[in-house]
């Protein structure tokens, strides 16, 4: 089974990314064999992110990447295919930039959190940044 992913930019001028990140994301889930999946990103501006975070994390500053995980929600029925949706992955594309990072990696990061993996403790950090070099190395992000 396939997953469903769902790009968004919501400004105009980030819509060329979204095929970028389309394809990028199939990768990742496809490298770390998950299937059946429904991940939603959206490309947002540096205010929106920051709103973002100030509202979920009470830092009122604008960031690089945030993610939403959905916990125990049902398979949903989408374009004839169960798939079961894991959360929602928000890239800030100008502060990626002007922080010379990369934005694959920032998604695959994102991705990763959605998937369960977070860097709490030493040992899940551990965990999570040797799967992230593993698919940074697989894709050249």
């Amino acid at each position: 089974m396939e997953n469903q992913i769902l790009v968004k930019a919501l400004n105009k001028r980030h819509t060329v990314l979204e095929k970028r990140i389309l394809l990028n994301s199939k990768k990742v889930l496809k490298y770390i064999k998950r299937k059946g999946l429904l991940v939603e990103v959206f490309i947002v501006s540096d205010k929106r992110i920051r709103n973002l975070n100030f509202k979920f994390r009470a830092k009122d500053t604008p960031t690089n990447v945030l993610s939403f995980e959905l916990k125990d929600w049902p398979a949903v029925d989408s374009n004839r295919k169960r798939v079961k949706p894991i959360g929602e992955v928000y890239l800030a594309p100008d502060y990626i930039r002007r922080e010379n990072e990369s934005l694959e990696r920032l998604l695959t990061h994102g991705i990763l959190h959605l998937l369960g993996y977070d860097h709490k403790r030493k040992g899940d950090s551990i965990r999570m940044e040797n799967l992230e070099k593993r698919v940074f190395r697989r894709f050249g992000f």
